[in-house]
């Protein structure tokens, strides 16, 4: 059975995948891989490994193909379906409950949906700011609360490896979806170097992506130099249960 699993992107990035850039992404692998050194002092190769019977591809660290198999499973597999989780617009209003929060103890709120009305994906007209209590409209939503079925950009994967964040190549860069402005890549981010190298940013890719994960994942995260695993996909404009049907 086809497996359909969720991923949040942000809102540069599903631009990405509706224009076409977008083909590829990189998650941080999460725990982090154990790795250790030989006696020449090089560092273990990680990599995903087939185990014989099971479905999904481990995690593995050692020299040569042959090493220590982790419990970690790869995130994604050839023929797995990605729904995109992306922020939207939901009619409903804001309640207060009698559960309380356990940081303050106040009464939580929750968001209730008509669910007669479908997401948008464009803002619509009249969108309410804040959370008043019981006022029917049209209300952002975090992409974590986008419904499975209402879903609309399925990702069919291709591919999918494991790497260190570096070694991402410029053709790898590109096909994460940076974006172009007058001939150069563009920056995601402030970028906080000397002047010299302001051409340089702008002209190569890598640098563009670099300053793409770190506006998504903290200021000093592409310095960390994560082990992240890399699936490749084409995109479909469906919906996932559609596409599995």
């Amino acid at each position: 059975m086809t497996r359909q699993i969720p991923m949040l992107f942000s809102p540069a990035m599903v631009g990405a995948l509706l224009a076409g850039r977008k083909t590829e992404t990189r998650r941080i692998l999460n725990p982090q891989p154990e790795t250790y050194h030989n006696d020449a002092g090089e560092i273990c190769d990680i990599y995903p490994f087939k185990v014989e019977g099971e479905t999904r591809s481990r995690i593995a660290s050692g020299f040569g193909g042959c090493g220590v198999i982790t419990t970690q499973e790869c995130r994604a597999e050839i023929g797995d379906l990605i729904w995109a989780k992306e922020a939207h617009y939901a009619f409903g209003y804001w309640k207060t409950t009698d559960d309380l929060t356990k940081k303050t103890q106040k009464p939580k709120r929750m968001f209730v949906r008509n669910s007669t009305k479908p997401v948008l994906f464009d803002a619509p007209t009249g969108v309410m700011t804040g959370q008043p209590e019981q006022q029917s409209g049209w209300y952002k939503r975090s992409s974590l609360f986008l419904p499975k079925q209402e879903s609309r950009l399925t990702l069919c994967v291709n591919s999918y490896g494991i790497e260190r964040l570096h070694d991402i190549t410029a053709a790898g860069a590109i096909a994460e979806g940076i974006d172009r402005t007058e001939g150069a890549f563009v920056a995601y981010c402030d970028y906080e170097d000397s002047p010299d190298d302001f051409y340089e940013w702008f002209s190569c890719p890598k640098a563009s992506y670099r300053s793409l994960w770190n506006s998504i994942n903290g200021a000093e995260a592409w310095a960390v130099n994560p082990w992240v695993d890399v699936t490749n996909f084409d995109v479909l404009h469906q919906n996932v249960c559609q596409v599995a049907a």
